[in-house]
């Protein structure tokens, strides 16, 4: 890893002793970017995007089957022979309505990685706990994730929107617990059921939609308080809002298509004071807002769930 990356971004150690970057860049939040929805679907234009990421010192991507995007990721990576495979973390997700649906986890996984042009994934997770109509059970695809990694494609497993309910489910029935749930985590979002249980199982979160605040929802109550401790620590609004999220224990997903927010996103040599971390969180908690529309994925007691609206919402 560059000296500069190292004395900026923290790496988290995982339970085998692995590193993982505190920040990551996904290739599925460009779906919800304000900055070019249209260019999603622009194999070139995300190319680029992820080559000028990779160009400002990103080493952590996150991707999934149901992106489409991992042979453009895979370009990308490529096109950077002499970055070690060691310093890569690449993240990728098998989808209850794909891989799972078709009852064969290990020939999404094989996919993926030949879209990818790897040998393996560092992380490999559910993408969300709905999987009851067709396909695989809960139980099963879990069976599925564990025999994965036994086989080497992939170093670490875990789940992607997953509750608390969902997450006691898994653990009933895991010879080998999840290491990370990936959830929309942000101010306005902030299930402190879901936080509290991945913490009570050592389960480590990883944060999407980060910058929501400074983002979808940019005139939410939060902008001037961001701005003014922009300019108390000297760096943006968005680089305050990641902290918040990493003085907290979370790792971040975010993205941008803007070279000088990709460079800045990895600049966090700053700390909050805990007044400010504390502030952010109460005042985020007024004024609820949810990226995807649905969460962390399990209904709550008492509600219903429209599985084709959801899976709408989450290609």
């Amino acid at each position: 890893m560059e000296d500069w990356l190292a004395d900026t971004v923290k790496s988290i150690q995982m339970k085998d002793g692995d590193s993982i970057l505190e920040i990551g860049c996904g290739t599925g939040m460009i779906l919800f970017s304000l900055e070019s929805r249209e260019s999603y679907l622009d194999a070139e234009f995300l190319e680029d995007v992820l080559k000028r990421a990779i160009q400002n010192g990103y080493r952590h991507f996150d991707e999934s089957e149901v992106y489409t995007t991992e042979p453009v990721l895979g370009r990308a990576l490529k096109a950077f022979p002499n970055i070690p495979r060691s310093e890569l973390f690449i993240t990728s997700k098998v989808h209850p309505w794909m891989g799972i649906k078709d009852k064969d986890v290990e020939g999404a996984l094989r996919k993926s990685l030949e879209a990818l042009g790897l040998d393996y994934v560092d992380l490999y997770l559910i993408h969300t706990p709905f999987m009851e109509i067709g396909g695989l059970s809960l139980e099963e695809a879990w069976a599925s994730m564990e025999a994965v990694k036994a086989n080497g494609l992939a170093r670490h497993i875990g789940v992607s929107n997953f509750r608390p309910n969902s997450l006691e489910r898994l653990l009933r029935c895991a010879r080998e617990k999840p290491e990370v749930n990936q959830i929309e985590l942000h101010p306005y979002h902030y299930e402190h059921d879901t936080v509290e249980c991945c913490r009570g199982h050592d389960i480590r979160i990883a944060a999407y939609g980060p910058l929501t605040p400074v983002g979808r929802s940019a005139n939410g109550p939060l902008r001037p308080i961001l701005d003014s401790m922009a300019g108390k620590y000297k760096v943006t609004p968005g680089q305050v809002l990641l902290k918040w999220q990493h003085q907290q224990g979370f790792l971040t997903i975010t993205t941008t298509t803007k070279d000088e927010r990709q460079k800045a996103q990895l600049v966090l040599d700053f700390s909050l004071e805990e007044g400010d971390v504390r502030l952010i969180t109460e005042e985020g908690a007024k004024f609820p807002q949810q990226l995807c529309g649905w969460g962390t994925g399990s209904p709550r007691e008492g509600e219903t769930i429209d599985y084709e609206e959801l899976l709408s919402k989450s290609l």
